[in-house]
């Protein structure tokens, strides 16, 4: 219906049809990935990180370590590990977004036991801080910053 009720009642000769009408059901409310496309967004643009790589924050954020098969697993975004690594881990790394907890050396474990143990990974301060950031930018709390001209100038045209 292009009017709501009150418009319909209220509607002069020659008014203009609404082009939203919101819905007054319970849970509109908590509508926030609306805006989770724009945040990506912002991420790229302002952070220089990729969707993926921002996901995989958000998947990490909850964790104090993790391991490098863990997150290839169970982050579940590509089956080949050199991929995870190449395209995810390693920006992120390089980024000072993700940091080594500690090494087999430093876990004080016997020599038999460090051959087949890996190295445990964390996010930095700085990642636990742009991860709060978007998850308050989701939900409409602060404001997303997109250059729309300049990003597409950078990155290609945004569709």
């Amino acid at each position: 219906m292009p009017y709501t009720k009150e418009q319909r009642s209220k509607r002069k000769k020659g008014a203009k049809l609404t082009e939203i009408a919101y819905n007054k059901y319970k849970n509109s409310e908590r509508n926030y990935l609306k805006l989770l496309y724009h945040v990506l967004l912002d991420a790229e643009y302002n952070h220089n990180i990729s969707q993926k790589q921002l996901m995989m924050l958000f998947y990490c954020y909850d964790l104090e370590f993790f391991t490098l098969s863990y997150a290839q697993k169970n982050y579940n975004i590509t089956s080949k590990k050199h991929d995870f690594y190449k395209r995810i881990f390693q920006p992120l790394h390089k980024a000072g977004l993700i940091y080594k907890y500690f090494e087999e050396q430093q876990a004080g474990l016997p020599k038999e036991i460090q051959s087949n143990y890996e190295a445990r990974w964390a996010l930095t301060n700085r990642a636990r801080n742009i991860v709060t950031a978007y998850y308050k930018k989701i939900e409409g709390r602060m404001p997303i910053f997109i250059d729309r001209d300049r990003f597409e100038i950078v990155h290609g045209k945004v569709e």
